[in-house]
C-alpha cells in the first residue's frame, strides 16, 4: 500500500482545531500529524490524559469542533489523544532531545538514529515536559 499524502486542507484543520483546544486551556506538550500504518493521525499529546482520562478530552475536542466556524467533521475521527508517555512521543523525544520543534514536517527521514514515517509537527515541546528546566538530574 502506497503512501497517503498529507493535504494543505488538513494540515491547516488540524492547526486550527490544536489552537481551538489550546484555547479550551487543555494542556498539550505536542501536537502533530503522525503517518502511522499509510494512515495520519492527529496526535494531542497531553498529561491530561493521565489525569482526568481522554474521554473528557474527547468531549471538548468535539465542542472545540463544532464551534463556529464549524471544522470538517472528518478530522474527529482522524485525533487520537494520546499521553506524554506514549510510545510515539517518548520515540520522539530520543530524537529531538533537548530541542523542541515547531512547524516541520518529516517525510521517511531519520533524525539521531530514529525514522520518521512521515510527521507534520505544529509543535513538540516534550523537552519541557521530559527534562524541566531547573529539574535536577540524578
Amino acid at each position: 500500500m502506497g503512501q497517503t499524502a498529507l493535504v494543505m486542507p488538513d494540515i491547516l484543520d488540524g492547526g486550527d482545531l490544536v489552537q481551538r483546544i489550546r484555547s479550551r486551556q487543555i494542556p498539550l506538550i505536542a501536537a502533530l500529524w503522525w503517518l502511522r500504518d499509510d494512515e495520519w493521525r492527529l496526535l494531542l499529546a497531553s498529561p491530561n490524559v493521565d489525569t482526568i482520562g481522554p474521554l473528557r478530552l474527547y468531549e471538548e475536542m468535539r465542542l472545540a469542533l463544532e464551534a463556529p466556524p464549524a471544522l470538517p467533521s472528518s478530522l474527529y475521527s482522524s485525533v487520537e489523544f494520546v499521553s506524554p508517555k506514549a510510545s510515539v512521543i517518548t520515540i520522539l523525544n530520543l530524537a529531538f532531545g533537548m530541542d523542541n520543534k515547531q512547524d516541520e514536517s518529516y517525510d521517511r527521514e531519520s533524525v539521531n538514529g530514529v525514522f520518521i514515517p512521515g510527521a507534520h509537527i505544529y509543535f513538540f515541546n516534550a523537552a519541557d515536559y521530559f527534562h524541566p528546566r531547573g529539574a535536577s538530574h540524578k
